[in-house]
Formats: structure tokens, C-alpha cells, sequence
């Protein structure tokens, strides 16, 4: 893929100089494909179609393009073709993708706070840990898509999203590549029945996500779980699920009232869990010559044996129950 020197030149001179080009040669389809545009300012630049032209009612050609930690807030790419585009930690608040294709392109870490999808082809691109709150999906296609770590909330608007399946996680192989993996639904065979995408992801933007990279103290877990009960007085906050991450980390979801800030919560369940860790911890130093350090590794490993974890969250379900 090989752009048009021209027009790379023109965009190289700055955002005004370049739409006021687009203004005066609005039949003229811009032609970047394959550029290199990492850590550029095109804030506000226009790379979208013209209205007025029904011949060149497609965006400019960015195919290919890298374009990683730059600042394109209010950007519009209306109906521009980003298929494959690397947008890597970029600043992409407000910008505009509306009918935009962006199939395989990979927006990981990027700010999508407020923009625009709508109708958009996202299929088999990388969302991983973006912040999209407040953007909009409306009639996008997210096919084969991996959202792992996505930063969604009730504004981000999910409406008559297309979507077959997902993936909820990506690692990178050693000959530098994404391979993304834990396919929603996980039967290869079947896909999301309508409106079922919505259901799964509309209560995510409700989950606080806990990780413990050191294993977990389920005595602490659990006095914290019920002191955050208490506090919010909300009886209601459940335990939705954990994952066993490595041989030590894990996630816990909660699952939260819509009305309640879901970072808050995350930052008083760490305070209030260290606190008794560190209460927990000085009662073990004082029954045992054993070093904090050395006791406090077996007990995290104790800890972390899943059906040990199984018993008491079953344990504890069961007794809220009542």
C-alpha cells in the first residue's frame, strides 16, 4: 500500500491547512493509506466523506495506517476505511467514526470517551482496556471483536449492536502478534441470539472488577464484603463470579447498583481489605517466630486453592439467603 505523496504532504502541514484543502477539492477521496502518523496532533482534522458528493461517499483511505498515541479528539472519520489501522493509546475522545470501517483495526488502550461508532464495522478489532464511556455503538458490528477490560457504564449506548460472537481476552504471542481467545458463547458452534449481546454487556457496565495479585485472604474478603454491604446500605452488592488468573492472581466481580460509582468502590474495597490484611498480619507475626514474609506467602497460597474458595463463597451465599 503506497499513499499519495500529496496528500500526505498536505496533512503533514497542519489540521487547517488540511481542511481547508478538503473544503476546496471535495470530490477528491484522500489517499493515506499505509502512512505512519504516530503521536501526530490531527485533533478536529476532517477525514471524513463529503455529503455533497454521492461519488465520494467514502472517508479517507487510511488502510493499513499507524497511527498510535495520537491526539485526534474530535477527529472526524466519517465512513473513513480503517481497516487494519493501529490506534494504539491514542486520544480519540469525541471523534467521530460514524459508518466508519474499522475490521481488525487495533484500538488497545485507546480514549473512546465519547465517540461516535454508529453503524461503525468494528469486526475482529482490538478494544482491549479502552475507555469507552459515554461512546456510542449504536448499530455497530462487533463480530469477533475482543473487548477484555473494556471501561464501559451505563451511558455508553449499546443499542442494535451486531454481534455474533466476542471475546473477553487477548494475549500476545512471542513472534509479537494478538491472538485473542475465551470466545462469547464459548460452543464454537452457536452465536448470540438477538438482544443477547446487550443483556451480557449491559450488566458488565454494573460489575466492579477486584484483582488480587497475591493471592486472597478470604477472613479479609469477606469482613470487607460485608463492611462495603453496610456501608452503602445495600444489601443487594453480589459476588457475580471469580476467574483464577495465574497461580496467585485473581479477579472477583461484584456486581453494583447502576447509581453507584463503581470506582469509589473499587478504592474503599482496597483500602478497607489492606487494612485488615495488615491487622490479620501483625496477629500472625506475634503467634509464630516464623517471618511475616515467609507465613504470609503460605497462607496467600493456602488461599488461592479454588475449591477452598468454592466452599466459601457457597458458605456465605448460602447464609445471606437465609
Amino acid at each position: 500500500m503506497v499513499a499519495n505523496e500529496e496528500h500526505l504532504s498536505l496533512l503533514k502541514q497542519g489540521v487547517p491547512v488540511w481542511n481547508q484543502w478538503r473544503k476546496q477539492h471535495k470530490k477528491i477521496r484522500p489517499d493515506l493509506r499505509g502512512v505512519d502518523l504516530r503521536g501526530t496532533d490531527l485533533r478536529k482534522a476532517n477525514l471524513s466523506h463529503s455529503i455533497l458528493f454521492k461519488a465520494n461517499f467514502f472517508g479517507a483511505d487510511l488502510q493499513g495506517a499507524s497511527l498510535d498515541r495520537a491526539v485526534l479528539f474530535g477527529t472526524n472519520f466519517g465512513r473513513a476505511n480503517l481497516i487494519q489501522t493501529s490506534l494504539t493509546n491514542t486520544d480519540l475522545f469525541g471523534a467521530d467514526f460514524t459508518g466508519a470501517k474499522l475490521k481488525r483495526a487495533n484500538l488497545r488502550k485507546a480514549d473512546l470517551t465519547e465517540a461516535d461508532f454508529t453503524e461503525a464495522d468494528l469486526t475482529g478489532a482490538s478494544l482491549v482496556d479502552v475507555q469507552a464511556i459515554a461512546a456510542n455503538f449504536e448499530g455497530a458490528t462487533l463480530t469477533g471483536a475482543c473487548v477484555s477490560d473494556w471501561n464501559i457504564n451505563e451511558t455508553t449506548h449499546l443499542k442494535d449492536i451486531v454481534c455474533e460472537w466476542i471475546y473477553l481476552d487477548s494475549v500476545i504471542t512471542p513472534a509479537g502478534k494478538i491472538r485473542f481467545r475465551e470466545r462469547q458463547p464459548q460452543d464454537a458452534q452457536k452465536n448470540f441470539a438477538p438482544g443477547e449481546f446487550i443483556v451480557l454487556f449491559q450488566s458488565s457496565a454494573e460489575i466492579v472488577e477486584l484483582i488480587f495479585s497475591d493471592g486472597i485472604e478470604w477472613t479479609a474478603f469477606l469482613d470487607t464484603f460485608q463492611q462495603l454491604e453496610r456501608e452503602l446500605k445495600h444489601p443487594k452488592i453480589l459476588i457475580q463470579a471469580f476467574e483464577k488468573k495465574s497461580d496467585l492472581t485473581f479477579v472477583i466481580r461484584l456486581q453494583v447498583p447502576e447509581d453507584y460509582d463503581r470506582e469509589e468502590i473499587d478504592r474503599y474495597f482496597n483500602k478497607e481489605y489492606n487494612l485488615r490484611l495488615k491487622t490479620l498480619d501483625r496477629a500472625t507475626q506475634k503467634q509464630s517466630n516464623t517471618s511475616e514474609k515467609t507465613m504470609n506467602q503460605d497462607k496467600r497460597e493456602q488461599c488461592a486453592d479454588l475449591l477452598e474458595i468454592a466452599q466459601i463463597l457457597a458458605k456465605y451465599q448460602h447464609s445471606r439467603a437465609k
